[in-house]
Protein backbone atom coordinates (compact mmCIF):
# COMPACT_ATOMS: atom_id res chain seq x y z
CA UNK A 1 0.00 0.00 0.00
CA UNK A 2 1.36 3.45 -0.92
CA UNK A 3 1.17 6.62 1.14
CA UNK A 4 -2.78 8.16 -0.44
CA UNK A 5 -4.05 4.48 0.72
CA UNK A 6 -3.48 5.71 4.05
CA UNK A 7 -5.92 8.57 3.58
CA UNK A 8 -8.70 6.71 3.19
CA UNK A 9 -10.58 4.52 6.22
CA UNK A 10 -13.61 2.68 7.02
CA UNK A 11 -15.17 5.21 9.74
CA UNK A 12 -14.78 7.96 6.40
CA UNK A 13 -16.85 6.03 4.43
CA UNK A 14 -20.40 7.40 3.82
CA UNK A 15 -23.32 5.12 2.20
CA UNK A 16 -27.03 6.13 0.44
CA UNK A 17 -26.88 9.33 2.83
CA UNK A 18 -29.30 11.92 2.01
CA UNK A 19 -28.27 15.83 1.55
CA UNK A 20 -30.94 18.22 0.27
CA UNK A 21 -28.14 19.93 -1.77
CA UNK A 22 -24.49 21.07 -1.86
CA UNK A 23 -25.28 23.06 0.92
CA UNK A 24 -27.00 20.54 3.41
CA UNK A 25 -23.91 18.34 2.20
CA UNK A 26 -21.29 20.94 3.36
CA UNK A 27 -23.27 21.39 6.68
CA UNK A 28 -23.42 17.94 7.48
CA UNK A 29 -20.32 16.27 6.44
CA UNK A 30 -18.21 19.24 8.23
CA UNK A 31 -19.78 18.47 11.56
CA UNK A 32 -19.04 14.53 10.80
CA UNK A 33 -15.62 15.72 10.30
CA UNK A 34 -15.56 17.66 12.85
CA UNK A 35 -16.81 15.42 15.48
CA UNK A 36 -14.70 12.27 13.98
CA UNK A 37 -11.73 14.73 15.29
CA UNK A 38 -10.47 15.68 11.40
CA UNK A 39 -11.34 18.95 10.48
CA UNK A 40 -11.46 22.33 12.27
CA UNK A 41 -14.47 24.32 13.36
CA UNK A 42 -13.40 26.36 10.15
CA UNK A 43 -13.91 23.65 7.47
CA UNK A 44 -17.35 24.03 6.50
CA UNK A 45 -17.14 27.77 6.42
CA UNK A 46 -13.33 27.16 4.29
CA UNK A 47 -14.76 24.62 2.35
CA UNK A 48 -18.03 26.72 0.80
CA UNK A 49 -16.47 29.16 0.24
CA UNK A 50 -13.96 27.45 -1.76
CA UNK A 51 -16.34 25.36 -3.96
CA UNK A 52 -18.10 28.73 -5.09
CA UNK A 53 -14.43 30.45 -6.33
CA UNK A 54 -13.19 26.83 -7.79
CA UNK A 55 -15.21 24.65 -8.42
CA UNK A 56 -14.96 20.84 -8.10
CA UNK A 57 -17.05 19.07 -10.15
CA UNK A 58 -15.69 16.63 -12.38
CA UNK A 59 -17.73 15.78 -15.98
CA UNK A 60 -15.87 11.52 -16.01
CA UNK A 61 -17.36 8.62 -17.13
CA UNK A 62 -19.32 6.64 -15.86
CA UNK A 63 -20.20 8.54 -12.88
CA UNK A 64 -19.91 12.53 -12.72
CA UNK A 65 -17.72 12.89 -9.12
CA UNK A 66 -17.14 16.12 -7.00
CA UNK A 67 -13.48 16.78 -5.16
CA UNK A 68 -14.29 19.29 -2.41
CA UNK A 69 -11.41 20.66 -0.31
CA UNK A 70 -10.44 23.51 1.10
CA UNK A 71 -6.68 24.80 2.76
CA UNK A 72 -4.40 22.81 5.07
CA UNK A 73 -4.79 25.07 7.49
CA UNK A 74 -8.68 23.74 8.62
CA UNK A 75 -7.12 20.14 8.63
CA UNK A 76 -6.54 18.32 12.08
CA UNK A 77 -5.31 15.08 10.81
CA UNK A 78 -5.00 14.40 6.82
CA UNK A 79 -7.72 11.88 5.42
CA UNK A 80 -10.11 11.50 2.05
CA UNK A 81 -14.10 10.72 3.09
CA UNK A 82 -15.91 8.86 0.17
CA UNK A 83 -19.33 9.62 -0.03
CA UNK A 84 -21.82 8.02 -2.41
CA UNK A 85 -25.35 10.00 -1.73
CA UNK A 86 -28.84 8.43 -2.31
CA UNK A 87 -28.90 10.96 -5.13
CA UNK A 88 -26.84 13.15 -7.54
CA UNK A 89 -25.60 16.45 -5.61
CA UNK A 90 -24.93 19.75 -8.26
CA UNK A 91 -21.60 20.85 -8.29
CA UNK A 92 -20.59 23.90 -10.81
CA UNK A 93 -17.63 21.84 -12.80
CA UNK A 94 -14.12 22.41 -12.64
CA UNK A 95 -12.72 25.04 -15.09
CA UNK A 96 -16.21 25.51 -17.10
CA UNK A 97 -18.24 28.81 -16.40
CA UNK A 98 -21.54 27.77 -16.39
CA UNK A 99 -20.87 24.09 -16.46
CA UNK A 100 -23.14 21.95 -13.68
CA UNK A 101 -22.20 18.07 -12.92
CA UNK A 102 -24.91 15.67 -11.10
CA UNK A 103 -22.18 14.26 -8.89
CA UNK A 104 -22.57 10.61 -8.27
CA UNK A 105 -19.37 10.45 -5.61
CA UNK A 106 -17.82 12.76 -3.59
CA UNK A 107 -14.50 12.91 -2.23
CA UNK A 108 -13.94 15.02 0.06
CA UNK A 109 -10.24 15.67 0.26
CA UNK A 110 -8.39 16.88 3.81
CA UNK A 111 -5.00 17.35 3.51
CA UNK A 112 -2.75 18.92 5.57
CA UNK A 113 0.20 20.04 3.22
CA UNK A 114 0.33 20.85 -0.66
CA UNK A 115 3.18 18.40 -1.72
CA UNK A 116 1.94 15.38 -3.29
CA UNK A 117 -1.42 17.01 -4.05
CA UNK A 118 -0.90 17.09 -8.23
CA UNK A 119 -0.21 13.32 -7.84
CA UNK A 120 -2.69 12.57 -5.73
CA UNK A 121 -5.40 13.99 -7.85
CA UNK A 122 -4.09 12.21 -10.66
CA UNK A 123 -4.16 8.93 -9.52
CA UNK A 124 -7.70 9.79 -8.04
CA UNK A 125 -8.72 10.59 -11.89
CA UNK A 126 -7.59 7.37 -12.88
CA UNK A 127 -9.00 5.97 -10.17
CA UNK A 128 -12.57 7.58 -11.20
CA UNK A 129 -12.11 6.85 -15.34
CA UNK A 130 -11.76 3.44 -14.56
CA UNK A 131 -15.66 1.74 -15.23
CA UNK A 132 -15.48 -1.35 -13.97
CA UNK A 133 -13.87 -0.39 -10.56
CA UNK A 134 -16.57 2.85 -10.13
CA UNK A 135 -19.43 0.17 -11.38
CA UNK A 136 -18.15 -2.04 -8.21
CA UNK A 137 -18.40 1.35 -6.65
CA UNK A 138 -21.56 2.53 -6.97
CA UNK A 139 -22.33 -1.48 -5.84
CA UNK A 140 -21.08 -2.28 -3.02
CA UNK A 141 -22.72 -2.25 0.37
CA UNK A 142 -20.05 -2.46 2.85
CA UNK A 143 -17.71 0.25 3.75
CA UNK A 144 -14.71 -2.30 4.18
CA UNK A 145 -15.20 -3.23 0.88
CA UNK A 146 -15.23 0.57 -0.49
CA UNK A 147 -12.16 0.81 1.19
CA UNK A 148 -10.48 -2.10 0.27
CA UNK A 149 -11.08 -1.38 -3.62
CA UNK A 150 -9.76 1.97 -3.68
CA UNK A 151 -6.72 1.25 -2.52
CA UNK A 152 -5.84 -1.86 -4.64
CA UNK A 153 -6.71 1.39 -7.71
CA UNK A 154 -4.72 4.35 -6.14
CA UNK A 155 -1.62 3.59 -5.66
Amino acid sequence: MGVFSELFNEELVFLDYSFRDQHDFFQKISSMLYEKGYVKSSFYKAISQREEKYPTGLRIEPFHVAIPHTDPSNIVRPFIAVVRPDHTIEFNEMGMANGKVEAQFLFVLGLNKGEGQAELLSKLVNLFSNKEVMSRLMEEKEENQIIQLIKENID
